[in-house]
């Protein structure tokens, strides 16, 4: 990122999922343009296993800020508003800690918000389970 507020806030919520989390961010890593102008908020929702740690140790090797949040076991849905709420960028891109980003994913969302500013404006992706 060259500096500046994230135009897209990539947000995930995990909770011991460590290895997969992992996984998830290193293909992030290889499937996003390092210029895109994004943000990584992880949100930590009490998990055991030393996932905040291992994904803070990650952060150093990444193009983009990422920043990992932490709460007390409240579920996916609080650790994804907490992580909306925390967000500096004006859109977020809500995904698993097991999505497998395909290369275009992230900026094709910046394309969409970029051309349908409006915050009614939403873009589903593509949902394989």
């Amino acid at each position: 990122m060259s500096g500046g507020v994230p135009e897209l806030a990539v947000v995930m919520p995990t909770r011991d999922r460590r290895e997969v989390l992992l996984e998830t961010v290193d293909r992030l890593r290889t499937t996003t343009t390092a210029s895109a102008p994004i943000e990584i908020v992880i949100v930590d929702d009490g998990s055991t296993d030393g996932t905040s740690e291992a994904i803070a140790g990650r952060a150093p090797t990444l193009p983009w800020p990422l920043r990992v949040l932490r709460q007390d076991g409240a579920g996916p849905a609080a650790a994804r508003n907490l992580g909306m709420r925390e967000a500096t960028a004006a859109v977020c891109l809500f995904t698993g800690d097991d999505t497998r980003a395909r290369p275009g994913m992230v900026e094709g969302h910046l394309a969409f918000h970029r051309t349908h500013p409006a915050a009614t404006e939403a873009l589903l992706g593509h949902v394989v389970p």
